[in-house]
């Protein structure tokens, strides 16, 4: 058997920088949804599940989703980061995510709709046998992004969101896009482990 794939997509903010009453991921585009570009990109995958987290307007969300019957929802109930939303999917989850052969957890942002199947397949490949991969970018402008902080030979140390960066750490022009690959079993091993130590007071 080969590896199980558990795609979770993050659907459960408000969206506040929209400035919009309608929920981020229900924003339209080209006669989509946003949130609806992004599943048709990951059905793409063929994944064994697709897990989508909601909670702001989660009525809303699940209706017009409703033509979909491969997803399962779940609730993030009080919001408290990403995190926590992972927490609680790979809670619904259980070991259905490991598989005989083990598993890959593949995590979106719900309003990426500019992702490709493409870029999200090569995301899952490149983890490899590591603990997991992510997706970063470099933009014009990094003002109000999560900050990839890398050590001296170039590996992953942390995600900083801009709230807690140092001064230095805020002059890092890589940011992090939202999307994750992680191996199932190390993912579950340490989603106990995370701390709301931080600015917002979240789970990142």
């Amino acid at each position: 058997m080969s590896r199980q794939l558990t795609v979770i997509v993050l659907a459960a903010g408000r969206g506040t920088r929209t400035r919009v009453s309608i929920p981020k991921v229900l924003l339209p585009v080209c006669g989509r949804n946003v949130v609806g570009c992004v599943l048709d990109e990951v059905a793409c995958l063929q994944p064994q599940r697709t897990v989508v987290v909601v909670h702001h307007e989660a009525d809303r969300v699940r209706a017009s989703l409703a033509g979909r019957p491969e997803l399962t929802f779940v609730d993030q109930g009080d919001p408290r980061g990403t995190g926590h939303a992972v927490q609680v999917a790979m809670a619904a989850v259980g070991d259905a995510a490991l598989g005989e052969d083990g598993g890959d957890v593949l995590i979106v942002n719900g309003d990426g709709c500019l992702i490709t199947h493409e870029t999200l397949s090569a995301l899952v490949e490149y983890r490899g046998d590591g603990a997991g991969s992510i997706l970063t970018s470099v933009p014009p402008d990094a003002s109000g992004m999560g900050r990839i902080v890398r050590g001296v030979g170039g590996e992953l140390l942390a995600i900083r969101e801009e709230r807690d960066c140092t001064e230095d750490e805020g002059e890092i022009d890589e940011i992090n896009a939202g999307f994750y690959c992680f191996d199932a079993a190390k993912l579950q091993g340490v989603l106990g482990q995370l701390s709301d130590d931080n600015a917002q007071g979240e789970l990142y």
